[in-house]
């Protein structure tokens, strides 16, 4: 007999039971084959149009953790120019090497220009996202034996507004949740009851694992997921001995080689998930980047990811009540709850758990859980909310302008900046060598053109005055006094990094906390005329100007640090 998932035999075929929702009817009416086709190529679509979109993050340690690590060793960015964590040696190498590798291949192809090589990452990542949620949609379809779930957990895990696009981030969070999601599909298998298959090839335990692998050098913390399920395999799958041993293997080799490949990244030897716990937790050094008490993540779910977000926090609780033998509570509670013990929170952690925590969720919907005892009522409540079709109208809006549009964190003015170095002399109210106070060489053109920073209106009055060639101004969101006004008189606006009609929807002051830029072209001041600098009395002091040898790779003065974890 096949070990279930809670360990206890096979599953029989569980009927959803009760009034379904219309929108869940109708996807019980579809034809199965067909019906995953159109979610999966959907999601696929959505995915790389996320990637191509724009030059976005969704949080920037996705790029300064990542592929500025990637540019230190494709010797672009000096070590000094890193953040903090590369001297602490608390950061792995191991999805930085991926995409060094990626990016050598195509830099033998003739593609150098750095935002190709990020789209280039982001498709890949996606790739690889989608690649996992094939993979557990297919592993799980006997979890689900009765209509309509199976298309419901297609359309649930692949259409969910945030999927698409954080599957095509290249953050931690998402190549720990791709791995993770691939792991735990070829340890479930297509096995009879959905639990794992009474004799798993060897073959596919030590992939198992090696995945598991992967996703803890992504992101360790995920390591708390997988001594989970590592933990109920020993103590309740099926031929437990033989199928711990083998996942365990799988797992150990790339353990191993991420000590190797850690080795390569810092250029000696260096015990990186050691040296992260000890700085973060017990030298406390993530708590300086803000705490929360540990029911936190309860309001961050419920507040942020609305309305899946309620949904899928009162799912998880009633998962570990109502199924407490099931893999996922296994894989799903050591997490949530580790995370809630620790000061620092942010929503992104959590990222790994929600498409888990969906198929939890979507499980006791189909099963008598939904029908009878404690908890089927709310239960009924959640499923009808999931699956009424103004939330999914909604949803197809907000995938829409996720996928489509950037994000409010993006690197448009870099962009910008790399593009038109050489059309004029650079000043700003913001520096396009930094983005949220960081430097950022490897999207630095070469050789790197001047940039002076001004403090004031008066400041870059003087400048235009002087300037024989076109001056482009740099600008962030909210201008300085007296910006407006003066750019409106004597510049045009060449560039926003965001659709100015998003810019203008300030709801809840979001545009406050976006990093919207602009940049001005200013022609250059007639001989013998100057505009002058409005207001009078004394001249203000000359721009500060930084200026940088070309080509210059020696160290730099640390950048205030971004909160980061």
């Amino acid at each position: 007999m096949n070990a279930t998932p809670d360990g206890r035999g096979t599953e029989p075929g569980l009927a959803p039971g009760g009034d379904l929702p219309p929108l869940l009817r109708w996807l019980g009416g579809l034809d199965e084959r067909r019906a995953l086709a159109l979610f999966l190529g959907a999601s696929l679509l959505l995915t790389l149009a996320a990637a191509l979109s724009s030059d976005s993050v969704f949080q920037v340690d996705e790029y300064f953790q990542v592929i500025e690590f990637t540019s230190h060793k494709l010797g672009v960015t000096p070590g000094g120019a890193l953040p903090w964590e590369f001297a602490a040696r608390m950061r792995g190498w191991t999805q930085p090497g991926l995409y060094y590798l990626l990016a050598r291949g195509a830099m033998a192809a003739g593609i150098h220009d750095p935002f190709a090589l990020t789209r280039a990452f982001r498709v890949a990542s996606g790739l690889v996202a989608w690649s996992a949620l094939v993979a557990i949609v297919l592993a799980t379809r006997a979890w689900f034996p009765a209509r309509p779930w199976r298309p419901a957990v297609a359309c649930s895990l692949a259409l969910a507004y945030h999927a698409p696009y954080l599957a095509a981030r290249t953050s931690s969070e998402s190549g720990a949740t791709s791995f993770l999601l691939l792991g735990l599909a070829l340890l479930v298998g297509p096995g009879a009851g959905g639990g794992l298959a009474a004799r798993a090839p060897a073959r596919r335990l030590l992939a198992a694992g090696a995945a598991l692998g992967l996703a803890f050098e992504c992101r360790y913390q995920v390591g708390l997921a997988i001594a989970g399920l590592m933990l109920w395999l020993l103590l309740r799958g099926r031929e437990r001995w033989r199928t711990f041993a083998l996942a365990g293997a799988g797992l150990a080799a790339v353990l191993a080689l991420g000590v190797l490949v850690d080795a390569w990244g810092y250029g000696g030897f260096a015990l990186v998930p050691w040296n992260y716990l000890r700085v973060n937790v017990f030298e406390d050094r993530a708590a300086g980047f803000g705490t929360m008490p540990p029911y936190a993540y309860a309001g961050i779910l419920l507040l942020t990811f609305p309305p899946f977000g309620a949904a899928l926090l009162a799912g998880l609780l009633l998962l570990w009540w109502r199924r407490p033998g099931h893999l996922l509570t296994w894989l799903t509670a050591p997490f949530v709850i580790g995370h809630s013990l620790i000061g620092h929170k942010e929503f992104r952690f959590l990222f790994p758990m929600l498409a888990p925590a969906a198929l939890g969720l979507l499980l006791l919907w189909s099963g008598p859980e939904a029908r009878a005892g404690r908890g089927a009522a709310l239960l009924r409540r959640l499923r009808a909310l999931w699956f009424s079709r103004a939330v999914w109208a909604l949803d197809l809006a907000a995938v829409l302008l996720l996928c489509l549009l950037p994000s409010s964190d993006n690197f448009g003015l870099q962009r910008y900046f790399r593009e038109h170095g050489y059309a004029g002399r650079w000043v700003g109210f913001t520096d396009p060598l930094r983005a949220h106070g960081i430097e950022t060489p490897f999207l630095w053109p070469r050789p790197l053109p001047p940039v002076a920073v001004v403090r004031s209106v008066a400041e870059l009055a003087r400048a235009a005055d002087a300037s024989p060639v076109p001056l482009l101004v740099a600008a962030k969101y909210p201008l300085p006094d007296g910006a407006a006004d003066f750019l409106a008189r004597r510049a045009e606006r060449v560039f926003v990094s965001l659709p100015p009609f998003v810019a203008r929807l300030n709801l809840f002051h979001w545009v406050d906390r976006a990093d919207l830029t602009y940049v001005y072209r200013i022609p250059p001041a007639l001989p013998g005329k100057t505009a002058g600098a409005p207001g009078k009395g004394r001249a203000p002091p000359r721009a500060a100007t930084r200026r940088r040898p070309p080509g210059r790779r020696g160290p730099r003065a640390p950048a205030p640090a971004a909160p980061r974890r």
